[in-house]
């Protein structure tokens, strides 16, 4: 048998070359796509969330936000989502951004509708906690506005006053 001369030394080492390269990004992908879970439709409104069975809504026990959903009975999703609410054991006297409800909200189990500031306070702190395997998402659409509002008694004095209300 003769031996290759350098050019076909050189073709061949590519050619073998190539092919565990190949086979490398092939198993890769593989691995890679064997591991991703499929993602669950999300929920970007109310009327999103009256439609679902399967999570659970937390929300403040005594709160606005219950008052609203629990005498909503002339909106349709608000009176879907409180039955939900209700259904599934979601107002919490205490602790709603607990490590239990937030790993809940993380596995797509469970939703928490609160105002975007709170909410995002705890999001932000638990991504650096061991339980951040996963992804929080905010709703594209408001679930209904909370402004900024101020009492102030009679007594105080009327400048004062006119100074609070100036924006």
């Amino acid at each position: 048998m003769h031996t290759p001369d350098s050019r076909q030394a050189i073709v061949l080492g590519v050619w073998w070359l190539t092919i565990v390269v190949l086979m490398n990004a092939f198993t890769g992908h593989m691995k890679a796509t064997m591991m991703l879970r499929p993602e669950r439709q999300r929920i970007d409104s109310f009327l999103d969330l009256s439609r679902q069975k399967d999570i659970t809504p937390f929300l403040w026990k005594g709160g606005a936000y219950e008052d609203l959903l629990k005498k909503s009975v002339d909106v349709e999703e608000y009176r879907g989502v409180w039955n939900l609410i209700v259904k599934r054991h979601g107002l919490q006297d205490e602790a709603l951004y607990s490590d239990e409800n937030l790993r809940m909200v993380l596995e797509g189990k469970a939703v928490i509708v609160s105002d975007h500031t709170t909410m995002l306070y705890h999001a932000s702190r638990t991504c650096r906690q061991h339980l951040a395997a996963g992804r929080y998402y905010f709703a594209k659409q408001p679930t209904f506005p909370t402004p900024l509002s101020m009492a102030v008694h009679r007594s105080v004095d009327p400048t004062l006053r006119k100074f609070i209300d100036e924006r």
